[in-house]
């Protein structure tokens, strides 16, 4: 017989069609290529929320519309191999809560048209006679075959009926059969479902059936069970129960056997809903690892810090009253109220660092770290820069760009940032974050930044040995340090600040700076700008007796330079010196500091290591400054 002579035949004259008709499954003949339904029982048009009307001719991706992409792999399915099953497929009925259906497909071909018939069970009550045939084999104990324990079960809820009614813990009873014996207002309220709802059924097939990511719980896992067949007490944590509505939550349950004249009746099962408390938990665990992460980065701070001091910094502020040193303070004024990145350009030992810390002092970020990055280090740069994710065993690494989150980032000679540090550098300006190295997760970050370059920064752009977009970001308010060749008027208040600084710190007197050694710090050409004349006069008033000051610059007595001329394009010594100077310092630079060994700046100039290292105190030049 097929779907459609169900309905075509009356009812009260086809004792197998009435037989369909009210069976308890629901019964649907699908035309899967129409799409339309050839036939349906009532059972299945009140599973799909349509009780007393005509299904026949409706089609089936509207009424299966939440659950269409399994249906149609049920469908596939039994076309090719003429049968299919799904344990669960959900249907939400017209304005009624979703309905879990047990579904089993069959091929019935037909000369017209292929027909799929599906017969659906509610899941649910499926389950729930699956676990109880399952409990009963497994559990159920001969010697209770009466029903004397049930009474045992009365009497217990009869004579605690107050302790349960006024409990905050869900309670209810299980008998030796795994039926339920009673449920107190708790666990109602809990669970979602009345009282005579639960008593008979196999509670946990109603509501302890599966894990929490949803797979299936075996009845004979069940700890709560267990106890019937040990006897002893099981208590529980990190289980969840299932309410009515299909949502689950965490409960944490006690199961505890009840004895009968030493023989196992049952038992009765305390449980909480601890939500509020792993929430809790999870809150508490996290403030714990925002607190070690903070306390972390305070310690890298205070490090960081620490090294910070203990630098040789000879002052925090500009020295000097030439138009140049008053253009500069009021460029540093200007900018510091903002939080617009500054490249500052100049000639090394010019002071580019100290204007990058006085714009940090002016800021409104003075109170937060400045992290100075140099950018010419050979390796470990981005580490450096951005951190790295937590290996095994270690903390993650806190990069400077962290650090300096709140307060300032000097980026020291920026143009010797290897280029795809500079695209990443570029990203994490442009979205205010970054993410570490070997982690994925942003972290944001306010970061004030200012740049040193030597030279033309642009022209490098230009060149395409810098990255455009970078450029454009640090070079928002450039500013020009001059050399102090460029500013000879400074020359007199730098020494000074100089021997009243050097001369306190080593506790004597401070010398007198004499006419003849002003005119000859004055005539000097400082190819070493200030960090050449800081070396000079320091090292003059470690040596000064009878506070006298002799510097020494290689020329006259006392230091004193007599200025020449060139003639007939003889270079002078002025001259000569600034040639030696240019052919040690760019040697040092291509050797990135190194003096001696194979590849130190001593073999490039075809020089004795010592004999550099004699110039090399003679021209004051540091070979750690071009590492």
């Amino acid at each position: 017989m097929t779907p459609d002579s169900l309905l075509r035949r009356p009812v009260a004259l086809d004792p197998v069609a009435d037989l369909l008709e009210r069976s308890e499954a629901g019964i649907l003949a699908l035309d899967p290529i129409g799409d339309r339904i050839a036939a349906a029982n009532a059972t299945a048009a009140t599973m799909l929320g349509h009780p007393g009307a005509q299904l026949r001719g409706q089609r089936p991706s509207e009424l299966f519309r939440a659950v269409l992409p399994a249906l149609l792999a049920l469908t596939e399915e039994c076309m090719a191999l003429g049968h299919a099953w799904h344990p669960s497929l959900m249907v939400q009925p017209r304005a009624e809560p979703q309905v879990e259906v047990e579904v089993f497909a069959s091929l019935a071909a037909r000369m017209e048209r292929t027909t799929v018939t599906l017969l659906m069970l509610d899941a649910r009550r499926q389950r729930r006679r699956h676990a109880k045939r399952e409990f009963e084999r497994l559990y159920r104990l001969d010697q209770l075959t009466g029903g004397g324990f049930d009474t045992i079960f009365r009497e217990i809820e009869r004579g605690n009926r107050l302790i349960l009614d006024a409990a905050g813990d869900g309670i209810y009873g299980v008998n030796a059969r795994g039926e339920t014996t009673f449920v107190n207002p708790a666990a109602e309220a809990m669970l979602g479902w009345k009282a005579e709802d639960l008593i008979g059924a196999l509670a946990h097939s109603v509501f302890h059936h599966s894990h929490e990511d949803g797979s299936s719980y075996a009845v004979h896992d069940c700890p709560i069970y267990a106890a019937f067949r040990d006897g002893t007490v099981h208590r529980v944590e990190g289980e969840v129960f299932w309410r009515r509505d299909g949502t689950s939550f965490p409960v944490d349950y006690t199961s505890t056997p009840i004895y009968d004249d030493a023989r196992l009746v049952g038992a009765v099962v305390l449980f909480r809903d601890v939500s509020e408390r792993l929430a809790q938990e999870r809150r508490i665990t996290s403030a714990l690892a925002e607190v070690e992460r903070l306390r972390h980065r305070l310690e890298l701070e205070n490090a960081y810090l620490t090294d910070e001091i203990g630098a040789r910094h000879n002052h925090h502020r500009l020295v000097g009253s030439s138009a140049a040193v008053e253009h500069l303070s009021r460029q540093i004024d200007a900018v510091a109220a903002s939080d617009a990145a500054v490249l500052v350009t100049g000639e090394p030992g010019s002071g580019r660092e100290l204007v990058a810390r006085a714009i940090h002092d002016a800021s409104a970020r003075r109170q937060r770290p400045f992290v100075r990055v140099h950018c010419a280090a050979e390796t470990g740069l981005e580490d450096e820069l951005f951190g790295h994710a937590a290996a095994a065993g270690a903390h993650a690494r806190v990069g400077r760009y962290e650090l300096a989150d709140g307060g300032t980032l000097f980026l020291q000679d920026v143009a010797a940032l290897p280029f795809p540090l500079q695209v990443r550098l570029a990203r994490a300006i442009e979205e205010g974050r970054f993410e570490r190295t070997g982690d994925d997760r942003p972290i944001a970050a306010s970061v004030r930044l200012v740049a040193s370059a030597e030279g033309d920064l642009a022209a490098r752009v230009e060149d395409g040995n810098f990255y455009d977009r970078l450029y454009w970001r640090l070079a928002t308010f450039p500013i020009a340090v001059p050399a102090l060749r460029e500013r000879r008027e400074d020359v007199r208040a730098l020494a000074q600040h100089v021997i009243t600084t050097v001369a306190a710190r080593l506790g004597k007197p401070a010398p007198r700076l004499s006419v003849a050694n002003l005119a000859a710090l004055e005539a000097y050409g400082w190819p070493g700008n200030v960090r050449e004349l800081e070396t000079v006069v320091e090292r003059a008033v470690i040596v000064a007796r009878d506070e006298r000051l002799h510097l020494d610059l290689g020329e006259g007595p006392a230091g004193e330079v007599e200025p020449r001329r060139t003639v007939a394009g003889v270079p002078t010594a002025d001259e000569l010196r600034q040639i030696e100077r240019e052919a040690i310092t760019t040697a040092l630079a291509r050797c990135r500091g190194r003096v001696s060994g194979p590849k130190g700046a001593a073999t490039l100039l075809g020089l004795k290591p010592t004999t550099l290292y004699s110039r090399l105190k003679r021209l004051g030049i540091e070979a750690s400054d071009y590492k």
